[in-house]
């Protein structure tokens, strides 16, 4: 399995960051009662937004990443969870965005999912 560079920031900002766990649950229509409701998986994914600032030289290094290693995000890679700073797995939604601030800095966006 892919790991995050380790000449990549890997520290998030706190603004505009957020974690969402992904509903798992699946309803299923009853002919009398309430819906039956049971979980997909056994383990709940969770969605997180991630604000980041790089480098235009990071930038670079994250583009390599994202299409040669990752094969275009198609494939999944080992990095450090942004709130627990434990080892977990991710994998991306998109593409990550970015806008330029000022010289060489950028602010990226990357919309990542952590399976269990």
């Amino acid at each position: 399995m892919a790991t995050w560079p380790t000449t990549l920031p890997s520290v998030v900002l706190a603004d505009g960051y957020s974690e969402r766990p992904v509903d798992i649950t699946i309803r299923s229509s009853v002919d009398v009662g309430p819906a039956k409701l049971r979980p997909r998986y056994s383990n709940m994914p969770v969605d997180f937004v991630c604000p980041m600032m790089f480098t235009s030289a990071q930038l670079d290094t994250l583009d390599a990443f994202y299409e040669s290693t990752l094969g275009f995000g198609s494939l999944r890679f080992d990095w450090r969870h942004p709130r627990k700073l434990t080892a977990a797995t991710f994998e991306f939604l998109s593409r990550p965005d970015y806008q330029p601030l000022s010289g060489t800095y950028y602010l990226l966006t990357l919309n990542l999912r952590k399976w269990p």
